[in-house]
């Protein structure tokens, strides 16, 4: 393929069913160039009236009258915009992801990757350079229920994540109702580091600006291995934390005035998984910080608090939990009630996740 393809050459290189099948799309039996899909995975329908046509290289829903090709396709699934749609084709076609009725196996996804930055013009990156694809995948798995007819019926519900985020997320598999904040997170949030071969949390300051960026347990260059004792890395650690009070502050902000009370913490990886479950997290980012808080992180609670917003904190159910609890509390003077208790051995993630499948 030339250097500049034309969007025809694009489209050539990528076949429909292995697209659709990617994303979690399973086929009955073909009647010549056409494949019914079992299940409609663009919009809820109790009988699938979606089909895919080898021939054109398209789809077609009959019960919308919608259909389109292999960009499209990628647009709808991922909810993103036409032209990041061809950016995401031309990276397929390019590495010859997909060849047209050769096979029909699903791709191998290609990581994010972040740059090497200038911190003094962070605000020029754009989101193509710290994010290319989205590492993790729809699928339509046997869970069967009963319709409001009596018929068995076999519902979409999983989202699978790449093996490379699932220590991050402590687990390999989320409901697919977290589909949107999983889709705001990976474009917006996360990233992944060539340099490192970890995935990386993409902070930004109250003006939205990205004003750090840090690997979430790096690996040695050299062995591959996690390197000990170091589970974050700050790409600007010089000047670690002076341009953020806590991570994820203006969603947090949000969330806290819909829901009208905050949870204290620790670590970056639970601010991150409190979003998809919309509970406003502050995090102190470890348990030495509750020693001695930062007073403009001080200031942010106290507003809370003085504007009657109820607090909690989710310090580790374990005795170091418990230790960075009670410095907290006699550091900032509050009364506040831990989320579980200290012989529990839960941690924040652990406990939202088993607390949403109850």
């Amino acid at each position: 393929m030339s250097n500049n393809p034309s969007l025809d050459d694009i489209k050539s290189k990528i076949d429909i069913i292995s697209l659709a099948e990617s994303y979690g799309f399973e086929f009955e039996k073909p009647r010549g160039i056409r494949y019914r899909a079992r299940v409609n995975l663009l919009r809820d329908e109790k009988t699938s009236s979606i089909d895919f046509f080898t021939d054109s290289q398209k789809y077609y829903d009959r019960g919308a009258g919608t259909g389109g090709d292999c960009i499209d396709l990628i647009r709808h699934m991922e909810n993103i915009s036409p032209s990041e749609a061809i950016n995401k084709a031309k990276s397929m076609a390019g590495a010859d992801v997909y060849e047209v009725t050769k096979r029909k196996q699903a791709p191998a996804l290609n990581l994010q990757e972040t740059k090497e930055i200038d911190f003094n013009k962070l605000k020029y990156i754009s989101q193509k350079e710290l994010a290319e694809n989205t590492p993790y995948l729809p699928r339509v798995v046997e869970h069967e229920f009963k319709d409001s007819n009596g018929y068995t019926r076999k519902r979409w519900q999983e989202i699978h994540i790449h093996s490379e985020y699932q220590k991050l997320f402590e687990t390999q598999k989320l409901d697919i109702k977290y589909k949107a904040k999983l889709d705001y997170i990976f474009k917006n949030l996360l990233g992944y580091s060539s340099f490192w071969k970890c995935p990386t949390i993409i902070l930004h300051n109250q003006h939205n600006q990205v004003v750090d960026i840090i690997a979430y347990r790096p690996k040695s260059k050299d062995t591959g291995e996690e390197i000990a004792n170091m589970k974050y890395y700050y790409k600007n650690q010089k000047n670690r934390g002076k341009f953020f009070i806590y991570p994820f502050e203006n969603l947090v902000q949000r969330i806290a005035h819909r829901e009208k009370y905050i949870i204290v913490g620790e670590g970056l990886k639970n601010a991150l998984n409190a979003l998809i479950y919309d509970i406003p997290f502050i995090s102190i980012e470890s348990s030495s910080n509750s020693v001695k808080m930062d007073e403009r992180l001080l200031e942010v609670i106290r507003d809370f608090r003085n504007k009657g917003y109820g607090l909690a904190t989710a310090f580790d159910g374990d005795k170091a939990g418990e230790e960075a609890y009670k410095n907290f509390l006699s550091f900032t003077g509050e009364k506040a009630e831990n989320v579980f208790s200290f012989d529990s051995g839960l941690d924040f993630v652990e406990y939202i996740q088993s607390d949403n499948d109850e």
